[in-house]
């Protein structure tokens, strides 16, 4: 009974993190596969942003820039993770790029004006790698611990406590082949 309450909650866990990193996978996809295709605009960067994450083992400068665009004769306003660098330097050169007011090309979904980004994509080596980490955490949870708690629970080795009508000194002791 153990057996099936641990590995429906492994499951359980691994679909609601699937159903949760779905739409951003899902997104980033579609970014990678029609955005060098969008048709372009003018836009003007309204906020850019250098986020720090990390501590004494080193640190991760990610460049984020919102912009603000019209398509389809309405306006909108955007947001794009632009490069992430492992450098102060690198990540405010990067970000020069993008000074707050400063007019830029804005790539727009004709299918959906809404959607845009500032620099147009395929599959970069930095979202594969995401996609490969966040779909091996998925099946972690869905197939692999699952498995091993069936695995474990199966193996009368792993068993604690006396086997009943088994002996103490039988139980561990090999016997001669017939």
């Amino acid at each position: 009974m153990h057996r099936v309450l641990a590995s429906a909650v492994c499951v359980a866990f691994g679909i609601i993190v699937a159903a949760w990193l779905a739409p951003s996978m899902w997104s980033d996809l579609y970014i990678a596969i029609f955005s060098l295709a969008w048709p372009t605009t003018v836009g003007e960067v309204v906020e850019h942003r250098v986020s720090r994450v990390g501590g004494k083992g080193g640190s991760t400068y990610f460049v984020a820039v919102t912009f603000t665009y019209e398509a389809s004769g309405e306006p909108h306003r955007g947001s794009q993770l632009l490069c992430e660098h492992h450098r102060d330097y690198d990540a405010s050169k990067c970000l020069s790029k993008y000074s707050k007011g400063r007019k830029t090309i804005v790539f727009y979904d004709p299918n959906d004006p809404s959607r845009a980004v500032l620099e147009p994509h395929g599959f970069r080596l930095f979202t594969v790698t995401k996609w490969l980490f966040e779909i091996a955490f998925v099946v972690t949870f869905v197939v692999v611990i699952p498995a091993a708690i069936w695995a474990i629970g199966s193996n009368k080795r792993f068993r604690k406590g006396p086997q009943a009508g088994v002996p103490e000194v039988q139980r561990w002791t090999r016997l001669p082949p017939v």
